[in-house]
């Protein structure tokens, strides 16, 4: 009987799983045990308070602002395969968030977007996708990377000029081949092989340059969004953190998140906790605070729209009997 044994990148993420849960565990246990135990509990009560329900309210209400941005990118790139409305653009956002909830890598938001396409556009409709979340990724490495100096020397302007030039021309590359992607298809098809798989690319051809800037821009602005989230939940728990630094702590966490290979359970909910708590940890911040907004915007920016996007998908299936 022959043994399968487990792959490399299981064994990986199960070390990065074992590694960020006794993170936690140490963080909280010596938070807990220590002398200036923070009263969490009180903490979320006062949630209910003026003003801390204002800012909790805030980071709610632009919840559907970051995913209407979110559509806003999709529709821009399925332009010149299919036209569809902006309501059924946010629809399909909405349905890719539910689906990909409850699927390994998030392979489910692909299919829960193109559900919304006519069949015979589906295939052509993946590669625009994946270019729309490369962007947000680009956007993800750039400020991360700049929060990651600082983090690694104390200030920013102090950075060693050596590392600061080699990610700097890391970045370029990046970027350069981002702006680039649409040439993909013009070098697979001079392969028979390649062309007869990779059709399905040539909806890359018909992004424009500006197309990938505009693009890119969206993603800056939800990057934002994203970080005004994090500051007023934070405010909303009675933190005293400046906007620069949730804006350090929140992009440095998020590249550690996007790098580091997960279950992508939960959306890596434990990694974004760890992360967090690490970074914001230079702040003096408490653990427990950490944890706590972390799971506020976890259940704002993912439990929310999947289940907005449930319903969605039972309306579907409702009208389609």
């Amino acid at each position: 009987m022959r043994i399968k044994l487990p792959h490399t990148s299981h064994i990986l993420k199960s070390i990065i799983l074992f590694l960020t849960l006794f993170f936690l565990y140490r963080q909280f246990h010596a938070e807990l045990a220590g002398e200036q135990r923070i009263p969490f509990g009180d903490r979320i009560k006062e949630l209910f308070n003026y003003p801390n329900i204002l800012y909790l309210s805030l980071a709610l209400i632009l919840m559907p602002l970051n995913y209407s941005l979110e559509a806003i990118k999709w529709k821009m790139v399925l332009k010149n395969l299919e036209e569809i409305s902006f309501i059924k653009t946010v629809k399909s956002v909405f349905t890719g968030l539910s689906v990909g909830f409850i699927t390994p890598n998030n392979i489910g938001d692909y299919a829960g977007r193109i559900s919304f396409l006519k069949k015979e556009n589906r295939l052509s409709a993946i590669p625009l996708l994946f270019l729309v979340r490369l962007t947000q990724l680009l956007t993800t490495i750039w400020a991360g990377s700049f929060a990651l100096f600082y983090f690694l020397k104390g200030n920013l302007f102090k950075t060693d000029e050596g590392n600061i030039i080699f990610t700097s021309i890391v970045l370029l590359i990046v970027t350069l081949c981002i702006f680039n992607l649409h040439k993909i298809p013009l070098l697979l098809f001079r392969n028979k092989i390649f062309a007869k798989f990779f059709y399905f690319l040539d909806t890359l051809q018909k992004i424009k340059l500006y197309n990938v800037l505009l693009l890119s821009i969206a993603s800056m602005f939800r990057h934002f969004i994203f970080i005004l989230q994090f500051y007023f939940v934070f405010c909303a728990l009675n933190s005293t953190l400046t906007l620069e630094q949730v804006f350090l702590g929140t992009s440095a966490a998020l590249l550690v998140k996007s790098v580091l290979p997960g279950f992508k359970a939960l959306n890596d909910l434990g990694i974004r906790e760890a992360a967090s708590i690490y970074f914001y940890h230079h702040f003096s911040e408490s653990s427990l605070t950490v944890a706590g907004v972390c799971l506020i915007i976890w259940v704002i920016n993912m439990v929310m729209p999947a289940l907005i996007g449930l319903m969605i998908i039972m309306v579907r299936k409702k009208v389609s009997n």
